[in-house]
């Protein structure tokens, strides 16, 4: 009877690594759909969104690269009319429904500053309530603030 436990013992456990090297390989992670990599597809490419508040408008226009990069420009217009410019870079994903960026430097080409890469508020998470070739729209996690953006052309900028 021990014998038996022993045998039943030793192949658990060299079923067990087995399962553990292919989960390991993979990250404990399953497959990816074709809609995974749709929704990547769609995301890649150049969105602008405009959000109004009683402060003023935000604009924004983010480039999604197809490497996981980012760059997102900011035109902030207060009340008064003042405007602000910010660019930001980073990585950006997509995990299920919840697409997330890294906020990793301020500033553009050779003025780029890196950011405190221990500070949590430089990444954010946003629930995706609406993706498709041209919208794309989605719910800060953190906030529940929700925003649209529209797809443009490559040649599109902020004015």
């Amino acid at each position: 009877m021990n014998r038996i436990i022993l045998v039943l013992i030793i192949c658990g456990i060299g079923i067990g690594s087995c399962k553990m090297r292919s989960k390991t390989t993979t990250g404990y992670s399953p497959d990816l759909s074709s809609d995974d990599y749709s929704n990547w597809i769609k995301l890649s490419g150049k969105w602008y969104g405009i959000l109004d508040s009683k402060d003023g408008k935000s604009e924004w226009l983010a480039q999604h690269n197809p490497d996981g990069t980012y760059v997102i420009q900011f035109k902030i217009t207060d009340k008064t009319g003042t405007i602000e410019k910010m660019v930001e870079s980073g990585e950006w994903g997509l995990s299920g429904n919840i697409f997330f960026t890294t906020f990793k430097y301020s500033g553009a080409g050779d003025t780029k500053t890196p950011v405190d890469a221990t500070d949590p508020y430089n990444r954010d998470a946003y629930k995706i309530l609406k993706l498709d070739e041209t919208s794309f729209k989605y719910e800060h996690v953190r906030t529940g603030i929700k925003l649209e953006a529209q797809k443009v052309a490559k040649d599109f900028s902020l004015k």
